[in-house]
């Protein structure tokens, strides 16, 4: 409790008064002489010591009205935070706003009002700060008379933000203030903090809020078709979810190609819902498609690239092992008519100039540090098959992932069937199940299971490792592609799996936001134009050597170097932005040391009131003064004369 007119405090020897009165009238003593009937009658030893606890009750009473009088002059204020009665210039409060897009809406529809509720219980002298958790200051340090309430604020960033120690200012100017309050306005996210957080001296104020940017949003797409061309019907599937505890009726999901809207479907979710729901269409020219789907306010963008030009070289030190491969690719291209199909005998491709969308290397025998370094300059796609040998030596300088024992993996000659179990990849899955023959293998090499597989020939080895190194793919098949070796090459899900591992087809059909855009090193040293959303961004001459490129917002993205485009791709804002993942009250606790958690504005200003300001008490100590003079009142003038009749 503390005072805000504590000069009068000085009075409360005054309370004493009563007391000292007491003790001068006992001392005042006369003799008085009464009838002998009275006399007996008084000297009762029951009524003098009624009449003894009266007094005594008389005195606690008027010493009390005195002291409660002395203290509400006082202005007590009591306050459940640690903090003092001072002037605001002493005071200050930092306002942390959670800026990551899943608070975007509950800020841009609520903070002003929020900010004033927070505001009009500071003086204007109080000194205020605004920071968002992408690092953005919205406020520097100034006082409330200063601060201009109109201001207009933003809240539409992308990505997840921490909260950590840089967080709290820590300068001699912020160690000057006695009174320190911290707010923090934040979905609680389960991303938000990631380790504890030094807040001593701090009073910490959690605004919390459970307010969905997107009620329904669509969180997975999957196209049935493993090679689309053009003018042929493609199926899409996508999930719809229900995020909300409400039920919605007739909400129309729409699909958009080149924003014309080409189909819909109208359906209903009850609360927390999943569907899968499915459109069909056709493309009816080659090229890339900007494409997405739209539910109410949000939308998911996607491109569907039909039959454009890739190129495809074959490495190989003899003809013979490019047989099988060469035959599926041409025809391929015999159908779909955008293949480049350029051949090299290993020691001759180091002379070659061109860059490849992917590469095929058949046989590692040959190959030298020298011409896997120049593979790895040309592509950022590589296929390795084996002939006679399978070694993984030249590659592991770039590939570290490349678990030892798989080095050198040893041939095997006993037969075995591929394994149905394949690991979490839907286009895998949809190729092989697509396929009801077996793939027979009769020779291979024993590549072990590891965090790199995503085809397993048995419980122990595995038929199709993914290596990934800063820019690169390597996909290693342990089969030689023969038919004395296996089927698979004149199985039906041969062609089907070289357009999932050269990427015929492109199947990244979205990114999503900070994902990395790769950028060739043949252009970075060149000015890029990049289009997002019809808005055009400039960067100058080599930029991107010393500077990467991310998705930094949602939708359609255009690369252009001197007018030829490089990169055409769509970006979605990431689930984890969309779905609640809330922290456990626990865990708050722990990383703020316990602070004051509010979920509704009904409560809001009162409780800040309260709990900043302060409870004014001399309001209540003047209810008890008034009922104390009512009781002194009572037993000096009745309750006394009543004893006495």
């Amino acid at each position: 409790m503390s005072f805000l007119a504590s000069i009068y405090l000085w009075l409360l020897p005054a309370t004493l008064i009563p007391i000292i009165f007491h003790f001068l009238k006992k001392r005042n003593l006369r003799n008085l002489r009464f009838s002998t009937t009275r006399f007996l009658v008084d000297m009762k030893e029951d009524s003098l010591k009624k009449i003894n606890l009266i007094n005594i009750i008389l005195l606690i009473v008027r010493t009390l009205i005195i002291l409660f009088l002395i203290l509400m002059i006082s202005k007590p204020i009591f306050s459940f935070q640690n903090r003092n009665i001072v002037n605001g210039e002493e005071t200050v409060f930092y306002i942390v706003v959670d800026d990551s897009y899943s608070n975007s809406k509950f800020l841009n529809d609520n903070f002003k009002s929020l900010l004033n509720e927070i505001i009009n219980n500071y003086t204007p002298e109080t000194n205020i700060l605004i920071k968002g958790l992408s690092g953005e200051i919205y406020s520097d340090l100034q006082s409330l008379q200063d601060f201009n309430k109109n201001q207009k604020f933003n809240f539409k960033k992308y990505g997840i933000y921490n909260f950590d120690n840089t967080f709290i200012p820590v300068t001699d100017k912020f160690e000057n203030f006695l009174n320190k309050d911290l707010y923090i306005i934040s979905d609680l996210h389960s991303s938000l903090i990631n380790r504890e957080v030094n807040m001593d001296g701090w009073n910490i104020f959690i605004f919390e809020h459970n307010t969905l940017n997107h009620p329904i949003i669509i969180n997975n797409l999957y196209i049935k078709d493993n090679i689309i061309t053009n003018n042929e019907i493609v199926s899409i599937s996508l999930n719809a979810i229900n995020l909300s505890n409400e039920s919605y009726q007739d909400i129309d999901i729409s699909l958009f190609i080149n924003n014309i809207k080409v189909s819909d479907s109208n359906t209903s979710f009850s609360n927390n819902e999943s569907k899968t729901i499915n459109f069909n269409t056709s493309f009816p020219d080659k090229g890339i498609y900007n494409c997405y789907f739209s539910v109410n306010d949000y939308k998911y963008y996607f491109n569907i690239n039909i039959d454009t030009k890739k190129t495809i070289a074959l490495i190989y030190d003899n003809v013979e092992s490019i047989k099988y491969i060469d035959n599926a690719l041409i025809a391929y291209n015999e159908i779909y008519e955008n293949l480049q199909i350029d051949k090299f005998v290993t020691n001759n491709f180091i002379s070659s100039t061109d860059n490849y969308d992917s590469i095929v290397i058949f046989g590692s025998e040959y190959l030298t540090d020298d011409i896997v370094s120049n593979i790895l300059y040309k592509t950022s796609n590589v296929l390795l098959i084996p002939n006679n040998t399978l070694n993984l030596y030249p590659f592991s300088k770039y590939f570290n992932d490349i678990k030892k024992e798989n080095l050198n993996p040893q041939k095997s000659m006993i037969s075995n069937k591929m394994n149905r179990k394949y690991k979490n990849d839907s286009f895998l899955d949809n190729i092989f199940n697509k396929s009801t023959t077996d793939i027979q293998i009769n020779n291979y090499f024993n590549l072990n299971i590891s965090d790199n597989s995503i085809l397993f020939l048995d419980s122990q080895n595995s038929m199709l490792d993914k290596y990934n190194s800063n820019n690169n793919n390597l996909y290693v098949l342990p089969i030689p592609l023969d038919i004395k070796s296996s089927n698979l090459p004149v199985s039906g899900s041969f062609i089907p799996l070289l357009n999932y591992l050269l990427r015929l087809n492109d199947f990244n059909y979205y990114n999503y936001i900070d994902d990395l855009i790769v950028i060739d090193d043949s252009y970075k040293e060149f000015s890029f134009n990049i289009n997002i959303n019809e808005k055009l961004y400039q960067y100058t001459n080599g930029y991107f050597i010393d500077n990467s490129l991310y998705a930094d917002k949602p939708g359609f993205h255009k690369v252009f170097v001197n007018d030829i485009k490089l990169n055409d791709f769509a970006v979605n804002i990431k689930n984890s932005e969309l779905i609640p993942q809330k922290l456990n009250k626990d865990s708050i606790n722990i990383f703020f040391n316990n602070p004051l958690i509010v979920d509704s504005f009904s409560d809001f200003n009162n409780k800040l009131n309260s709990l900043i300001s302060g409870i004014y008490l001399w309001k209540y100590f003047l209810y008890v003064v008034l009922i104390l003079i009512i009781i002194e009142m009572y037993i000096s003038n009745i309750y006394l004369y009543k004893t006495n009749d």
